[in-house]
């Protein structure tokens, strides 16, 4: 009697909070998780990660900004135009056949795919994301991602750019 193949299960990775303080503004982070699942297709060349967290940002009072959550993804070698070819001859005096793949190697790509933002009130914001979904397709090799926090004033005289990133983690 056979058994049934097992299943690959997804994988959950805890990352660690963080905190960033500069000229009044206030960047936090925590409980940040992923759930890494594999491609349905078992391929290898995709994948998805379900990201959560808790980000929280403060702003000197009476100065307009925004918080915003997202995630930078790479990828090791983009595989995206993949390409085969298959033929074949057949004479009367002798058969061949022939087969090729072309893979375009270049250096993978990073990108950075926004979750959410919130305009701060009364100089303070905070978004809880459960659940998200970064879908990576045409991805050979190593992918990693990392979440990006960003509190950003308008323009003007308190003109502030400030940056949290999180902790690196693989995707497969």
């Amino acid at each position: 009697m056979s058994r049934p193949a097992s299943a690959n299960a997804d994988t959950t990775v805890r990352l660690p909070g963080g905190w960033r303080s500069e000229n009044g503004y206030t960047i936090k982070r925590s409980n940040e998780r992923a759930v890494i699942s594999p491609a349905l297709n078992a391929n290898g060349t995709g994948r998805t990660a379900w990201v959560s967290g808790v980000v929280s940002g403060t702003a000197p009072k009476g100065v307009d900004a925004e918080l915003e959550v997202g995630y930078i993804v790479g990828c090791q070698v983009d595989i995206s135009g993949l390409a085969g070819s298959l033929g074949g001859e057949l004479t009367l005096d002798s058969s061949a056949l022939s087969a090729g793949l072309s893979i375009p190697l270049k250096v993978g790509e990073v990108k950075y795919s926004r979750v959410t933002d919130i305009d701060l009130v009364d100089g303070r914001a905070s978004i809880r994301y459960a659940s998200q979904g970064l879908e990576i397709t045409g991805c050979g090799g190593y992918a990693q991602a990392r979440s990006v926090t960003k509190i950003e004033t308008g323009e003007g005289a308190h003109r502030y750019v400030g940056w949290l990133y999180g902790r690196p983690f693989s995707l497969g």
